[in-house]
């Protein structure tokens, strides 16, 4: 979907390498690896989660995600965007993390099943909002599971 013949994608098959080799450990649950990649994938390509400060602010403790916005926001700005879908500090750093953190590294964290299961609604939400198509790598990884 993204990427065209003849583009340079080494970080794109690096993430998708990682990301295989997460699946395989199979230290992780399938959700989460799948969660990283497309989050990763998405700020790899300029589209990722505005997650370091409000979406229309700029202020630095968020409480509220809303995918219509791109992203994170505080909880003034979410009274006033009249946004409801409150986030734990759990989810915004992991969207954080995820976001920065080097691709050697992007694996190597584990979420408890609340968490998890925040963080996957959030994702699914943006790449419901951003996204389209079907990235075939997911579909790769998806019927592995």
């Amino acid at each position: 979907y993204y990427l065209h013949e003849g583009d340079a994608c080494t970080n794109h098959l690096n993430l998708l390498y990682l990301t295989f080799k997460a699946f395989l450990a199979e230290q992780l649950p399938i959700k989460q690896i799948k969660c990283v990649y497309e989050l990763r994938l998405m700020h790899l390509e300029g589209q990722g989660m505005h997650s370091f400060s409000c979406v229309k602010c700029d202020e630095k403790q968020l409480t509220h995600f809303d995918a219509r916005l791109g992203g994170l926001l505080c909880a003034s700005c979410a009274a006033k965007w009249k946004v409801d879908r409150k986030v734990s500090g759990t989810l915004v750093y992991t969207v954080q993390y995820v976001a920065t953190a080097p691709l050697a590294k992007l694996y190597h964290f584990a979420l408890k099943e609340d968490a998890l299961i925040e963080f996957e609604k959030v994702t699914g939400r943006f790449m419901e909002q951003y996204v389209d198509k079907k990235f075939k790598s997911l579909e790769i990884l998806s019927s592995l599971a």
